[in-house]
């Protein structure tokens, strides 16, 4: 699980062990790398639609 994050290029996850139970958490990239990465897309694609505030596009 943690190669196929390295290999994304996204954040490791963070895995908790404890007698009962597993936790696994996967870490969102900041807001601003959201709108940033939403903004590149946009542009590969073409589109000049805004990027909403939730880094989707037409939001």
């Amino acid at each position: 699980m943690r190669n196929a994050c390295v290999e994304r290029g996204v954040a490791e996850p963070l895995i908790e062990v404890s007698r009962d139970w597993l936790t696994i958490a996967f870490p969102r990239p900041a807001e601003s790398e959201t709108h940033h990465v939403a903004q590149l897309i946009a542009a590969l694609h073409g589109e000049n639609e805004p990027v909403g505030a939730h880094g989707r596009l037409g939001a």
